[in-house]
Formats: structure tokens, sequence, C-alpha cells
């Protein structure tokens, strides 16, 4: 049996012993390990593919960086997932949410969301006039439907 399979044997909690002693390939193993379950889970959050790829590759660099407040006594498996889901609930929130209100037949809908956001309005955009009940750098969305 080569040392590869070996590693993927290994028990976890040797793994991380070994990750914060800076062996890259015992990281390898437990990224391996956990990748598909932390992407899983951010997907869950953030139904964008890319966006939740990346969310995985953030996770498992705070892990590594913080190597040395993990508990190794404890389950490393829901400690990733806790740090990915408050990495997707932070990147939820920078986003902030996208407000729509269904008016009247659900013929206008009004959306509020950051004006840094790439925009994908249907049909108008507008920066609102001064003063703005609106936070500063949003903009206020509608659009307007016939029928």
């Amino acid at each position: 049996m080569n040392s590869s399979n070996q590693g993927e044997e290994a028990p976890e909690h040797l793994l991380v012993q070994r990750t914060a002693q800076g062996d890259h390939e015992a990281f390898e193993m437990l990224v391996r390990r956990h990748q598909q379950s932390v992407a899983n889970l951010a997907y869950r959050f953030l139904a964008d593919a890319s966006e939740a790829e990346d969310i995985a590759q953030e996770t498992f660099i705070r892990f590594y960086l913080a190597i040395a407040r993990y508990q190794p006594d404890r389950p490393l498996r829901p400690y990733l997932l806790k740090i990915a889901r408050n990495l997707c609930l932070d990147h939820l929130r920078k986003k902030k949410p996208v407000l729509a209100d269904n008016l009247d037949t659900g013929a206008t809908t009004r959306i509020l969301m950051p004006s840094s956001r790439t925009l994908k309005c249907p049909d108008r955009c507008s920066r609102p006039s001064s003063p703005s009940p609106l936070p500063s750098g949003w903009l206020f969305c509608f659009s307007i439907s016939k029928g």
C-alpha cells in the first residue's frame, strides 16, 4: 500500500496534527475528505456553483490559518461546516437582501440592492434623489410589466 492510500485511511486527528506541523500532504487529505460536504453546504446557501466553490476554498484557508484554535477532540466536519456557514452568511449579508415587493397583481416589482452589485434589473434602475430613505450607495430598481 502506498503512503497516499495510508494517508487517506489515517485518523483525522493525526492528519490535523500533521497539518498543524506544516505537513501539506496531510492538509490536502483533509481537504479531499471534506471538500464535497463543504461545497454542498455553500451551494445550498448561495445557489451559485462558482460562489460556493470560492466559499469552500476560503473555508479551508480559514481552517488552515486558525488550526491552532481547533480542538482535536471534536469532529472536524461540523467545525468546517460552521466556518462555511458563517462565510456564506457573511457573503449574503454583504450582498444585502434583494427585497421584492409585488404590488397590485404582481405587475410592478420593486427591488432594493447595493449599487456595487452587478445590476440585473429588467427595466430601470435609478439613484434616489437626496434626501433618500435608502442607505448610501443603494439603488431603487423597478420593472413594470404590461398585462
